[in-house]
């Protein structure tokens, strides 16, 4: 940009995400991973190991211009925009790389590339002003997953699925500081007496929200993070045909924002007489 006309606009193009930025998924809030854009002159092909650009010339923070939307037909995804400036000046010459991440390691890398997608030089001059925008997006997960489980003495078949596919409080990134937990993490988990929705809907009937899950530790490299609810004596009494999670992404814990659910048959019972444990775990990849 210069004396505020646009001089020059790649357009969107692929990143790669890394290895490290993945497993940032798993222990990080995501202000932590995106809150950084660099750009150099290197031209070595990204790879998943990458936690660096090739020859770094500059970085800077963003600057708080963020905006988030859901597609409203599938493939369903979250889709946050972030805008980082660099001032006027601080970056001249033929950048060829560019990548997002925290202050020194990198959650995604790319270069830059033409409108037929082959890499090429985007030119600066000292009079000019680069602003770069990253598109952040999180893929709800398609298809249902059936199978059994064994709770106590019974043996329950489940079918499970994503919910909340068209709301960006369930699976968004609606705050530059983010949430306590991980990205990848279970915040809540709900108890419905309905059957499970569609995926853009949650289970029917009554609800009952509880929080205070207990994280395991993430192990690097496994790209998934395990988490469990007790529910006392006191807890989750009654009859439930079905039950939901929350990520950390939603705007409150225990809120509607159910990113996931799940239908047992025949229905759970808990008494008074019981304390129950349910154990979830979470994964994520590339797409």
């Amino acid at each position: 940009m210069k004396r505020g006309s646009v001089i020059d606009d790649t357009g969107y193009f692929p990143n790669l995400i890394t290895n490290w930025g993945l497993d940032q998924f798993g222990t990080q809030q995501h202000a932590n991973v995106t809150r950084y854009c660099h750009v150099g002159v290197g031209t070595a092909a990204p790879q998943f190991t990458d936690t660096s650009l090739q020859e770094r010339v500059a970085h800077t923070t963003f600057t708080g211009n963020r905006s988030g939307s859901m597609a409203s037909e599938p493939p369903y995804y979250s889709e946050t925009r972030y805008t980082y400036d660099f001032g006027l000046g601080a970056v001249a010459g033929n950048l060829t790389e560019i990548g997002i991440g925290n202050n020194s390691n990198l959650w995604s890398r790319a270069l830059i590339v033409d409108a037929s997608g082959n890499p090429t030089s985007f030119p600066v001059a000292s009079d000019e002003q680069l602003i770069a925008s990253y598109r952040l997006r999180l893929y709800v997960p398609e298809g249902d997953t059936e199978g059994q489980i064994t709770i106590g003495s019974t043996v329950y078949d489940y079918l499970c699925r994503a919910a909340g596919a068209t709301n960006y409080g369930a699976w968004g990134f609606p705050s530059l500081t983010g949430n306590n937990d991980p990205m990848g993490a279970v915040e809540w988990i709900a108890l419905y007496s309905g059957t499970v929705g569609e995926v853009t809907a949650r289970p029917g009937g009554s609800r009952s929200a509880f929080t205070g899950t207990q994280q395991a530790p993430y192990s690097p490299g496994s790209y998934y993070r395990d988490s469990s609810v007790s529910f006392s004596t006191t807890q989750g009494n009654g009859t439930w045909q079905s039950l939901s999670w929350g990520l950390p992404n939603g705007s409150s814990s225990a809120s509607n924002d159910d990113a996931f659910q799940c239908q047992l048959t025949p229905a759970l019972v808990k008494t008074s007489d019981e304390v129950m444990v349910l154990n979830q775990r979470i994964s994520w990849g590339r797409r």
